[in-house]
């Protein structure tokens, strides 16, 4: 899961700060 995130970031999907409260969870 964690890389499809860091993969929705790096096409700008997400931000890195969403990316980061999601992983937290």
């Amino acid at each position: 899961m964690q890389a499809e995130l860091q993969n929705a970031v790096a096409k700008g999907y997400i931000t890195q700060e969403e990316f980061e409260t999601i992983i937290a969870l």
